[in-house]
């Protein structure tokens, strides 16, 4: 609350002579929960009482008569909820007690023997009859709602509060059954066990048909205001009045021993880290220090110097248990594979001719012979001009066609007539090539690092190349290397999360430009989860070439049938593959204590 402000008129009140007849008012619980608040007012005896909205809905007013205020111890232990303020006043012979609220609410008035209960619900006021009509259906709204502190480390049941029942449906029928009986026969079918305390009395009536029995349990507590605490298997049952002040003793005691600790004297004590850092333990440690504490560490020994309260000690302590541990370490293999299929089909077809007339000294045609020798027949009848003997004519080398495909196999043949008159040659020859190739090349680099460390490994050639610069020319080199950068993340369920990096360049000295090699740039980067010791295939890259070519002699080559001699064909198929895989394991490590 924002403000608490209490207008008691205590001398007009505690000298009335007739202060004996009154009504007593003598404690104020504030019980918040979602969106609402009870407020429960504990008298000797209930007074007779008016209650009224405030205007614009935003808050109550409310009149007892013949009623004073008994003790205001109750006022130091008010809890905040969507109460603002609350003046209380005394009004003639009675109390007038006027409650303020930010926003507009809804009240519920329900009067007990020695108390009255006051629900307040926030809402909209175009909904108030509703609202109203529906908090009145809703019994005992200020137990169900109620929020009790925790006891032992253990929360407050309260009955008719859970979202669901889950317990095994049952059928019961019972008229003033003893209390304790109920309970023992709920918990042997509920398998636990139950200890009641002395203040749980009574007798229960009810039948019950096929109803689970942990909502029969809540139905028997509710019955009777009593509550209930889980410590493992054992129920402990005692009313929720009596719950909660013992809860409130008990954290009283905590805050004592609390606030005793706080003024204990110092004590220094020396942490010895050993996977961490000392530095980003001490910053850890910083945090939950208290006003007279401080904390040192040693980077050469890699101690933390803690000195401060035994509290903050005990939970520095626990503290570095839980972060000083070992840091898993990751061993990632990467598989680079390149494979490379290549098939060349060639075919073609050189020839050449010459011809030679003895009566007329002359030749045609280009040979590719360099000497062509004719011997003379000696009984045939000479010729004019053309003595007996070897005659010897030297020709340049050379074509009629020449179509044929370099670095090939050939097959040659040639055909001539020779007489005593003339000579007739032809040569041909058939080139062809016909190859095919495959090749893998495979690159396996592997970095082991630690848990959420970055790690990368290179190797490769560094090509230097020049480059004008306003003082001249320098010399920069360029990386054409094969290259892996990875940073893992172990999840708690052994899975590791990569974040990769993969690079192959590699120098294409088939391409030059000022005699440096181009660069072949193959690249990759990934986020992947990859299962402890499982293979992923992060990407891949398929390139296909297919070229189809032919030389022709113009004209020549159309002729149906023997344009075949006047051209020549090549066919050329290859692909290139590459394929990257990557295998991360969790290398562990036997440390002695370490699980």
């Amino acid at each position: 609350m924002k403000l608490l402000r209490f207008c008691l008129i205590f001398l007009s009140i505690f000298l009335s002579p007739a202060w004996a007849a009154y009504h007593l008012l003598e404690k104020v619980e504030i019980s918040p929960f979602l969106k609402g608040v009870s407020v429960i007012f504990s008298f000797d005896r209930l007074p007779p009482y008016k209650v009224s909205g405030r205007e614009g809905k935003r808050g109550v007013i409310l009149r007892f008569q013949e009623t004073r205020i008994a003790n205001t111890d109750w006022i130091k232990s008010l809890r905040k909820s969507i109460i603002k303020s609350i003046d209380i006043a005394a009004e003639e012979n009675g109390l007038r007690v006027e409650l303020f609220t930010e926003k507009p609410v809804f009240y519920k008035v329900r009067p007990e023997k020695n108390g009255l209960i006051l629900t307040l619900l926030e809402g909209s006021p175009g909904k108030s009859s509703k609202k109203a009509k529906k908090v009145g259906k809703v019994t005992h709204e200020w137990y169900q709602k109620i929020s009790l502190p925790p006891l032992e480390e253990s929360p407050i049941e309260v009955p008719l509060t859970r979202a669901r029942y889950t317990g095994t449906p049952i059928s019961v029928d019972f008229q003033n059954a003893d209390i304790h009986a109920v309970l023992r026969l709920l918990a042997k079918v509920g398998g636990f066990n139950v200890v009641a305390s002395d203040s749980v009395k009574g007798k229960v009536t009810l039948r019950l048909e096929n109803v689970p029995w942990d909502q029969v349990l809540d139905i028997v507590l509710a019955s009777k205001g009593l509550g209930m605490i889980r410590v493992g298997n054992i129920v402990r049952v005692a009313p929720l009045e009596e719950l909660r002040e013992q809860a409130r003793r008990i954290r009283e005691i905590k805050e004592e021993q609390a606030r005793e600790e706080d003024v204990a004297p110092l004590e220094t004590v020396y942490f010895q880290i050993n996977y961490a850092k000392a530095q980003d333990v001490a910053e850890q440690i910083k945090k939950i220090l208290s006003d007279r504490g401080e904390v040192t560490y040693e980077e050469r020994t890699n101690q933390v110097i803690l000195k401060d309260v035994p509290k903050v000690i005990r939970e520095a302590r626990e503290l570095i248990e839980r972060i000083d541990q070992p840091t898993k370490q990751v061993l990632i293999e990467a598989r680079i594979v390149e494979i490379q299929d290549n098939y060349e089909h060639k075919l073609g077809i050189r020839w050449a001719g010459a011809g030679w007339r003895l009566s007329q000294h002359t030749f045609t045609g280009v040979s590719p012979q360099t000497n062509l020798g004719l011997d003379s027949d000696l009984s045939a009848p000479q010729v004019t001009g053309i003595q007996p003997g070897t005659v010897n004519i030297g020709i340049d080398p050379g074509a009629i066609v020449d179509l044929g495909v370099a670095g090939t196999s050939r097959l040659g043949f040639t055909f001539g007539h020779v007489s005593h008159e003339s000579a007739l040659f032809l040569d041909v020859q058939l080139s062809a090539l016909e190859s095919e190739g495959v090749a893998r090349i495979i690159s396996s680099p592997r970095v082991i690092t630690e848990d959420h460390q970055e790690a990368e490994i290179k190797q490769g050639f560094r090509i230097p190349y020049l480059r004008q610069t306003q003082d001249g020319i320098s010399t920069e080199f360029v990386d054409a290397a094969l290259r892996l950068k990875v940073v893992p993340h172990v999840t708690p369920d052994n899975r590791i999360t990569l974040e990769l990096e993969i690079e192959k360049n590699a120098p294409d000295f088939g391409r030059q430009v000022n005699g440096v090699p181009s660069i072949v740039t193959r690249y990759a980067k990934t986020r992947v989860i990859v299962q402890n010791g499982d293979t992923v295939v992060i990407g891949g890259i398929i390139e296909r070439n297919l070229s189809k070519s032919s030389d022709r002699v113009p004209g020549l080559s159309r002729v149906p049938g023997a344009g075949e001699l006047f051209k020549n064909r090549q066919r050329a198929f290859s692909k290139n593959e590459l394929i990257v895989f990557i295998t991360p394991r969790i290398v562990s490590v036997d440390i002695t204590g370490v699980y």
